[in-house]
């Protein structure tokens, strides 16, 4: 009985840490995600060579091309003007960087709305499930907008939970941007409205 008791009690010490298990799961989902990375090919999603493109003539300041769904290679731009590289596949590593960053910024924002809902040791359960989905490392490991529209949903969902006026105008802009990321965007924009009425 005693051992019960001890364990159950290390581990509720270990939930009041509640940052650096956050922290641990995003350093373990960040090594997975480095791990299965192939840095010296080419992304599999076809749609990465459009991104490029597009954010390489954002980032020269050429918006000939503009398209609305500008967020992800506006995004991807402005680290092309910071590093300047040789070659296709160092800039489609710097895409996979990018994108595995948004992944991993999303697992505490999954932690966040799983509080809303759960008790801390299922919240930190539902961000391991997501931080360690097979689906979720490969999308941010293709460099497409799957992370940024998830980071974008689930922060549009978690201002919406947070039932404060002063939050409702975030909830609705994450919503929108979301749209603009993915077309199926529009179905987040119309829950928050939902949620709201």
């Amino acid at each position: 009985m005693q051992i019960l008791e001890l364990i159950e009690k290390k581990l509720d010490e270990i939930q009041k840490k509640e940052y650096l298990l956050i922290g641990i799961i995003m350093i373990v989902g960040l090594i997975f995600r480095i791990i299965i990375t192939p840095w010296n090919l080419p992304s599999v999603a076809s749609d990465v060579v459009i991104f490029f493109i597009e954010a390489f003539n954002f980032s020269n300041n050429n918006y000939e091309f503009f398209n609305p769904r500008f967020l992800w290679p506006f995004l991807l731009s402005i680290f092309f003007r910071i590093f300047e590289f040789n070659s296709y596949i160092e800039y489609v590593n710097l895409i996979r960087i990018v994108s595995i960053g948004l992944s991993l910024i999303t697992i505490p924002v999954v932690y966040l709305i799983g509080k809303k809902f759960f008790e801390k040791k299922y919240s930190f359960l539902v961000a391991s499930f997501f931080a360690f989905s097979i689906q979720i490392i490969e999308n941010s490991t293709w460099g497409i907008t799957e992370p940024l529209f998830l980071l974008l949903a689930l922060g549009s969902f978690y201002f919406m939970l947070n039932y404060n006026s002063k939050y409702t105008i975030f909830s609705f802009i994450l919503a929108s941007l979301s749209f603009d990321t993915r077309v199926n965007g529009i179905v987040i924009l119309m829950i928050i409205l939902i949620g709201y009425s």
